[in-house]
C-alpha cells in the first residue's frame, strides 16, 4: 500500500492521464535506480572507493528527492532532474576511475550510455524542450567534456577491480539491465501507448457509432415531430374547412347560391383550378339524372345545362362505384381549365361522391395543375359526407314540403266539397220540408175533398130517400 503511495505521489482526480502515466514512470524510475543501481554501487564505493561514494548517495537522495517534488505538483522539474541526475553523476564518477588522456572505462561508460535514454523515456516529443535540453546535454558531456572530466577529476585510486574485477561485469551487467531496461520501459511505452491508442479509436468508433444512432434517432425524431407538426397542421387544415363549409351550409342561402359558393370556396380552399358540383335527380326514379348545380372556373354556356345518366361516363361509373376516382393521366379532351392565357389540360382530376346513409346525392369534380395530396383528398371525403348529408336533407324538406302543400291542397279541396254537400244538404233538406209541406196540403185538401164527398154522398141520399 505504501509503494503504491510512492508510486502515485503527486497524482490526484484532477491530473491529465498522460500526465499521471510519466508521472507513475518517473516515480517508479526514481526507485528502481536508487536503490536498484545507486545504492549498490554507494556499498561498492564504499568498500573500494570510498572517496567516491558520495556520488551514489547523491543519486539516492537525488532520485529520492524527485519523487517528492512530484508529489508536491512539480512532476516536469521532478522529471528533468531524475533525466539527468543518473547520468551525470555516472559521468562524473567514471571520470574520476579514468586516467587522464584516456577513453572512459568501459563498465562505467556502459551505465552512462544506458543513463543516456531515460529522458527520451520520461519525455514525450509534445514536450521538446525538456528533450532537447536533455538530449544536447548528454550529448555535449559525451562528445566534448569525456576527456577534460578525466583529466579536471583524476584521482589516484586502484582501480583494478573496476577493470578487470567483479565491478567491472557488475558494471557492465548494470548499464546492459539499464540499456535493457530502458528499451524495455520504451517498448512497453510505446505499446501501452499504442493499446492506448487502439483503445481510445476503438472507443471514438463506438462513440462515434453511438452519435452517428444518437445523430440518426436525433433526425429520426426530429423527422417524426415535423411529420406530427405537419399533420397536425393538416387537421387544422382540415377541421378549420369543414367548420368553414359547414357554416356556409347553415347559412339558409337559397340553394343556388349556396352551391355557387360552396363550389368556389372549395376550389379556391384545397388551391385548385377547376370545379363542378353535380346533384343526383331523385324526382323520376324511373328517369335518374345526374346534373350540374355548379361550377367554378368552367365555360358557364358548355355546362350549365350540363345532365349526365347513370353509367354515362366517368360520372356515371363513380355514380354505381360509389367510390373516389382519383385520375393523375387525364384522358385527352376529357377537360380543359379555362384561363385568361386559353385551354390547357389538367394533370390531376378527382371526382368524389357525395354519399350519406348510403345514398348517393351528388358528386365533386375538381380538375388541377398540381397533383393532390392525401390529406386534401381526406378533406374532400368528409366534406363530401357533409354535403351530402345537407342535400339529402334538402332533398327530404323538399318533398316533405311538396307533400304537405299537396296535402294542405287536399284539404282545402276536401273541405269545399265538404261545404257543397253541406249546401246540398241544406237543399236537399229544404226540398225535404218542402214536400213534407206539399204533402200536408195534399192530405189536408185529399180530407176536405173527401168530407165534401162524403157530404155531397149524404145529401144525395137524402134527396133520393125524399124523392
Amino acid at each position: 500500500m505504501k509503494l503504491s503511495k510512492i508510486i502515485n505521489a503527486g497524482i490526484n482526480e484532477h491530473t491529465p492521464k498522460n500526465v499521471a502515466k510519466k508521472i507513475i514512470l518517473s516515480n517508479g524510475l526514481a526507485l528502481i535506480i536508487a536503490f536498484g543501481v545507486a545504492g549498490p554501487f554507494f556499498v561498492i564505493s564504499l568498500i573500494h572507493f570510498g572517496a567516491l561514494a558520495y556520488l551514489p548517495l547523491a543519486g539516492v537522495v537525488l532520485c529520492l528527492f524527485t519523487i517528492v517534488l512530484n508529489g508536491l505538483g512539480l512532476q516536469y522539474l521532478g522529471r528533468f532532474i531524475l533525466g539527468l541526475i543518473p547520468f551525470t553523476l555516472t559521468a562524473l564518477y567514471g571520470a574520476y576511475l579514468t586516467p587522464a588522456d584516456q577513453l572512459p572505462l568501459p563498465s562505467i561508460f556502459t551505465i552512462q550510455v544506458a543513463f543516456a535514454v531515460i529522458p527520451f523515456i520520461l519525455f514525450e516529443i509534445s514536450e521538446k524542450a525538456y528533450l532537447i535540453v536533455s538530449g544536447a546535454f548528454i550529448l555535449i558531456t559525451i562528445t566534448f567534456f569525456s576527456k577534460d572530466l578525466n583529466q579536471l577529476l583524476e584521482m589516484d585510486l586502484d582501480i583494478e577491480v573496476a577493470t578487470n574485477g567483479y565491478v567491472y561485469y557488475l558494471a557492465i551487467a548494470t548499464g546492459v539491465l539499464v540499456a535493457s531496461g530502458s528499451i524495455l520501459f520504451m517498448s512497453y511505452s510505446n505499446h501501452k501507448t499504442n493499446k492506448e491508442q487502439e483503445d481510445l479509436v476503438a472507443l471514438m468508433d463506438k462513440r462515434n457509432e453511438e452519435l452517428q444512432k444518437s445523430e440518426d434517432t436525433l433526425r429520426e425524431n426530429l423527422k417524426k415531430v415535423e411529420e406530427n407538426q405537419l399533420e397536425e397542421t393538416r387537421r387544422n387544415w382540415a377541421s378549420k374547412g369543414l367548420a368553414k363549409f359547414g357554416n356556409l351550409l347553415r347559412s339558409n342561402e337559397d340553394n343556388d347560391v349556396l352551391f355557387d359558393q360552396l363550389i368556389s370556396g372549395i376550389t379556391q380552399y384545397i388551391d385548385a383550378n377547376q370545379s363542378a358540383l353535380f346533384i343526383v335527380d331523385k324526382t323520376n326514379k324511373d328517369d335518374v339524372k345526374i346534373e350540374l348545380k355548379a361550377c367554378y372556373a368552367y365555360s358557364r354556356k358548355k355546362f350549365v345545362e350540363k345532365s349526365i345518366a347513370p353509367g354515362e361516363g366517368l360520372l356515371g361509373q363513380v355514380y354505381y362505384e360509389q367510390e373516389i376516382l382519383y385520375l393523375k393521366e387525364v384522358p385527352q379532351g376529357y377537360t380543359n381549365i379555362t384561363s385568361g392565357l386559353g385551354d390547357a389540360s389538367p394533370n390531376a382530376i378527382i371526382i368524389v361522391p357525395l354519399i350519406a346513409n348510403e345514398e348517393i346525392e351528388g358528386f365533386f369534380e375538381i380538375a388541377s395543375f398540381k397533383e393532390f395530396e392525401s390529406h386534401q383528398v381526406e378533406f374532400l371525403k368528409d366534406l363530401a359526407e357533409n354535403v351530402a348529408s345537407f342535400v339529402g336533407v334538402n332533398r327530404i324538406n323538399v318533398q316533405t314540403k311538396l307533400l304537405l302543400e299537396e296535402t294542405q291542397q287536399q284539404a282545402e279541396e276536401m273541405k269545399s266539397q265538404e261545404e257543397e254537400m253541406r249546401q246540398n244538404m241544406e237543399e236537399l233538406q229544404a226540398t225535404h220540408e218542402e214536400m213534407n209541406r206539399k204533402e200536408q196540403e195534399y192530405i189536408a185538401r185529399l180530407e176536405k175533398l173527401e168530407a165534401e164527398l162524403a157530404q155531397a154522398r149524404s145529401s144525395m141520399k137524402d134527396v133520393l130517400s125524399t124523392n
